[in-house]
């Protein structure tokens, strides 16, 4: 299954909440760690990313407060998706060209990106600080 309209797939990851004339995005904890990991698999220059790196990059992230079953969950979401392929026997997540268009594409235009903006440049920072480059795919998308 290829995503070709991501709609469906983001629309249980975020909900509006009205509380007047604005309308705010509210992002409850599960879906940010997903979306942090979306930004992880995006931003790290790797097309490969074994499962226990990505465990390290999300503990020094988001301070240590990393559940492994809520990783793994949000990985099927993702891989049920078909932005990335996941080989259990050797714990390696690569990534596929759809995961870029989707955050490309999809949340850097919608209206869960000025929530996420900042967690996808604290990623950067910290995946610039571990691994020493990023992804030059998103550099446009960070430098807005």
């Amino acid at each position: 299954m290829v995503l070709k309209d991501f709609r469906h797939f983001q629309g249980a990851l975020a909900f509006p909440i009205s509380g007047g004339r604005k309308v705010e995005v509210y992002l409850n904890k599960n879906t940010r760690l997903l979306q942090v990991i979306v930004a992880v698999l995006c931003l790290r220059p790797e097309e490969e990313i074994s499962f226990v790196s990505l465990i390290d990059d999300l503990f020094k992230i988001l301070g240590g407060k990393v559940d492994p079953r809520l990783v793994h969950q949000n990985l099927e979401y993702i891989r049920r998706g078909d932005l990335i392929s996941i080989n259990w026997n050797t714990r390696v997540i690569k990534r596929r060209k759809q995961l870029n268009d989707y955050a490309l594409n999809y949340v850097a235009k919608s209206e869960i990106w000025d929530v996420l903006a900042g967690d996808w440049s604290r990623v950067n920072k910290v995946i610039q600080d571990i691994h020493g480059k990023t992804n030059l795919d998103f550099k446009a998308l960070l430098s807005d």
